[in-house]
């Protein structure tokens, strides 16, 4: 009874570390998003192309928002807000 008790625990704890680390990976993922949208922001400033950065901006926020949801924060237009 013991050693089964045993391997559930070690089971339960695989598949935990399992999760945390695939959430981990995917929120590390949307963060990458997140920072390619502002350096394209950046680019398109230095080119002087402002409708390139609105349609970065616009992204930049759609990631960043798909971020805060992962991590449990509030969405961009609720921080700003409030």
């Amino acid at each position: 009874m013991v050693g089964s008790m045993l391997l559930f625990d070690t089971l339960s704890n695989a598949g935990a570390y399992a999760y945390i680390t695939n959430h981990v990976a995917h929120s590390l993922q949307k963060w990458k998003a997140f920072a390619a949208q502002t350096e394209a922001i950046t680019k398109a400033l230095k080119k002087k192309d402002s409708a390139g950065a609105m349609k970065a901006y616009q992204d930049a926020i759609i990631a960043l928002d798909e971020y805060l949801g992962l991590v449990e924060l509030p969405s961009a237009k609720e921080i700003t807000s409030s």
